[in-house]
């Protein structure tokens, strides 16, 4: 766990990792101060011993969590409930090698970017099957370089996976710095993005959320920017998230969107960052009380579902009085 202390738009970091070393400042580099307001969470639930990550909420309001440290998938509801863990280390079917991010479509299934087996695995919901019965798997390890169809399925390290409104997989590739396409049964689709430095180029993609029209929003990690595509994978925007400058190895951005917002993890202030569709800053949430190290984001009718690596807990944040800009 982190020290931070945060004055005057610096985080004075008191025992960090590896992207900045102990004691460095990392400038915000935005007077984010203006925009931030308040929040405290009306819902903590305790992951007892696990590091959430990556989260989904399942169509019955219930919650799958990633727990790369464990190796594990963790179902719950928030009213505390454990619904099932499974998983363990391992690389057999129904086993994980530090799991990093999980989706639901809307028929219950869930996919899980099981990171360093360089696969994805599809999981039954429990009205068809047990929790936790594999029914699909697909992907291979492959350091890719050039795009061509000998390349098309395999991962390096894919740490992020959303459900579009096709009902398609969305997988960031994250060591290959792009984003793959599946079908519901592992087939592949398409692909987009390359190493680089430009519009549609990415540096290390981690979240990754698809809004209601198709279009899909990627967290490009080390350009600390997020870029838009349309579904079919044409560059359509970006816009730069400077806090992302001092994150660390352990921290991972993750995305959410909703009908009119995007919602981002901030892990190194401990916020949650929520723009307009356009890239807009339009507010900054943080728990005065107990900040969580904000590792996975989703939304629900109650409000903005985020898990803390540093607590073990999922809490959720009412979305009321959100909606104004400063």
């Amino acid at each position: 766990i982190w020290a931070y202390q945060i004055e005057a738009g610096e985080i004075q970091v008191a025992d960090g990792g590896d992207a900045a070393s102990a004691g460095e400042s990392v400038a915000s580099e935005v007077p984010l101060q203006a925009y931030e307001q308040p929040a405290v969470a009306t819902t903590h639930v305790l992951l007892d011993g696990a590091s959430p990550r990556g989260l989904a909420v399942a169509p019955d309001g219930s919650v799958y969590v990633a727990d790369p440290a464990g190796h594990l998938i963790w179902h719950m509801t928030l009213a505390g409930d454990v619904v099932d863990v499974w998983g363990g280390y391992g690389s057999d079917l129904g086993k994980f090698n530090e799991p990093a991010d999980v989706a639901v479509d809307a028929a219950g299934y869930v996919y899980v970017a099981d990171t360093w087996n360089h696969r994805v695995q599809k999981f039954a919901p429990d009205t068809v099957g047990f929790a936790g019965e594999p029914v699909a798997s697909w992907g291979r390890f492959a350091e890719v370089t050039a795009n061509d169809a000998a390349g098309w399925g395999a991962f390096f390290g894919p740490r992020g996976i959303d459900i579009g409104p096709d009902g398609n997989v969305y997988v960031t590739d994250t060591g290959n710095n792009r984003v793959q396409v599946f079908d519901a049964q592992g087939q592949f689709l398409r692909l987009f993005g390359v190493a680089g430095d430009g519009d549609g180029q990415l540096r290390e993609p981690v979240g990754i959320a698809v809004g209601a029209n198709g279009e899909v929003f990627v967290a490009d990690t080390w350009h600390r920017r997020i870029q838009v595509f349309s579904s079919d994978g044409f560059f359509a925007r970006a816009w730069d998230v400077p806090p992302w400058a001092g994150l660390r190895l352990d921290d991972r951005p993750q995305l959410a969107v909703t009908a009119d917002s995007v919602i981002a993890t901030d892990p190194v202030y401990q916020r949650i960052l929520i723009y307009d569709l356009a890239g807009e800053l339009r507010h900054v949430m943080r728990d005065s009380t107990s900040p969580p190290v904000p590792s996975g984001v989703d939304v629900t009718a109650d409000g903005v579902v985020v898990s803390d690596r540093a607590q073990s807990q999922l809490v959720v944040y009412p979305l009321d009085g959100v909606s104004e800009s400063p």
